[in-house]
């Protein structure tokens, strides 16, 4: 996206900056901010402003269709009025001459405990390669399920600008002699740049875990379909990968950030992103070509010797995807943008005026 040159305000000195100080705490920032000349704008005012800012994030579908949990059968039983004992259950209570303190002393069978798959925590999320749920759909299926825990997300906002400065070379003539040139170039420099953490706002329960429809033909399969499609797949590179999003209103939310951010005196670029940490399950084939293919000190082989040429092609070829764009699960905020703004926006100003000054 081409970002629009805003001309520097006059009353803007990049060179100003204080180097060396020692940084105010947050409370300070935050007071300080709230006894500013200039108040924050509205968010709606924001919102309604037709500035363009640069802003990113991830692009979640509207479409939610909700999962339907299969309800085992029941199967019920009913006694007859007779007291007969071929209607008896046979795990009934003892009838006739049976002496139970026979069975007393037996070695009770051990408790039921749910299968633990063995995985890896990574940034993005869980990485697993356990044998057990690469050929039991079932324990796929509730591996996706115990690891569908809410994502980690962050407002983090920079803003930079660039300035032109100039270097000394130094060159050698043909006779010997040497000659020195002025060459101007390019330089960001980054005024602000930090992150405001938003986790705790994010609903604890899943609002809906679902397999997109199939864009070509427009069939849909439920979780547990693609966790058995996923099992019955035979190579050595397959992946199945759950991604985790949050349905907010973004694109608002940034314009009322920036909104306030321009209100302040400050014209220059501003990037403000939304990155997602713990948004992802992936599970990998336990094949020790898939492992191999995965360690570092592997491709860094590959590169070195250059067979990264054929080995890369290679393995997107042999590598089959099951839910990287398709498999969902959405979570939900328990605040709205707006709320959002209205107790944070001295929070992300003072942060850029103890930047930018």
């Amino acid at each position: 996206m081409a970002r629009e040159k805003i001309p520097t305000p006059t009353n803007y000195n990049a060179d100003s900056v204080i180097s060396g100080a020692s940084a105010p705490s947050v409370d300070e920032l935050i007071e300080n901010a709230e006894q500013s000349k200039v108040p924050p704008p509205s968010y709606n005012s924001g919102v309604v402003h037709n500035e363009q800012p640069v802003y990113d994030f991830a692009g979640y579908d509207s479409h939610v269709s909700t999962l339907t949990a299969a309800e085992p059968s029941i199967v019920e039983y009913h006694a007859n009025e007779e007291d007969n004992s071929v209607y008896a259950p046979l795990l009934g209570n003892a009838v006739g001459d049976v002496n139970m303190e026979e069975y007393v002393d037996l070695t009770q069978p051990p408790e039921y405990a749910p299968y633990r798959a063995t995985y890896k925590m990574k940034k993005k999320g869980v990485v697993s390669r356990d044998h057990h749920i690469n050929e039991d759909g079932e324990a796929l299926f509730r591996f996706l399920l115990d690891h569908n825990s809410p994502p980690a997300m962050s407002i983090k906002v920079r803003g930079y600008h660039d300035e032109t400065r100039w270097r000394t070379e130094t060159h050698r003539n043909s006779d010997g002699t040497t000659r020195e040139e002025q060459h101007s170039y390019t330089e960001q420099v980054t005024d602000f740049d930090f992150a405001v953490d938003v986790s705790q706002y994010v609903s604890p329960t899943c609002a809906a875990m679902y397999v997109e429809p199939d864009k070509k033909t427009g069939k849909t399969k439920t979780v547990r379909q693609l966790c058995d499609d996923y099992v019955k797949e035979k190579g050595q590179f397959k992946e199945l990968e759950m991604r985790k999003s949050i349905d907010w209103n973004y694109k608002e939310l940034t314009q009322a950030i920036l909104y306030a951010i321009r209100h302040q005196g400050y014209h220059h670029t501003v990037d403000i992103t939304f990155p997602l940490q713990n948004n992802r399950v992936t599970v990998k084939c336990n094949s020790k070509l898939s492992e191999l293919y995965d360690s570092w000190w592997f491709k860094a082989i590959l590169v070195v010797t250059c067979l990264w040429l054929i080995a890369i092609p290679t393995f997107y070829v042999m590598r089959k995807k099951f839910g990287h764009k398709n498999l969902k699960s959405e979570w939900q905020m328990k605040i709205s943008e707006e709320q959002w703004y209205q107790q944070h926006v001295y929070e992300v100003l003072a942060q850029v005026q103890c930047r930018s000054i």
